[in-house]
């Protein structure tokens, strides 16, 4: 059974990505690049593609669309980058369901650079 929130959203071309995917990294780079997926982000919240994304992982089996569906919103919630969005992908389980889906998730989050900011007090001497 599809997913109502995304009747709006034309997902032949992350089908199509998904259809001929043969890396996590090629997934993850088609799928961020797709307009649609862009598109689920900028009209869906954190909370509701993780609503949706939580109860496509809760079936036994999902369909060819659910399937299509789950990675859409994955990889939607990867443009938001806000702090619940970062909570779920960092500690959301492996999904058997969901071929690579630990992998493209770790491809996102080892895409943040960790930045530090030190002060250094350099005092002049003032001999030359």
């Amino acid at each position: 059974m599809a997913n109502t929130k995304l009747t709006e959203f034309d997902l032949k071309s992350a089908e199509k990505v998904l259809l001929y995917a043969n890396t996590p990294y090629y997934v993850y780079k088609n799928l961020r690049t797709d307009k649609n997926v862009s598109y689920i982000s900028q009209r869906l919240s954190s909370e509701e593609i993780i609503s949706e994304l939580e109860a496509l992982m809760t079936r036994h089996e999902l369909s060819r669309t659910e399937f299509v569906e789950a990675y859409s919103y994955m990889i939607a919630l990867t443009f938001k980058n806000d702090k619940t969005s970062l909570h779920f992908l960092r500690t959301v389980y492996h999904d058997p369901k969901i071929r690579w889906f630990k992998e493209i998730i770790n491809l996102h989050l080892s895409s943040f650079v960790s930045t530090n900011q030190h002060t250094i007090n350099m005092r002049h001497s003032g001999a030359h």
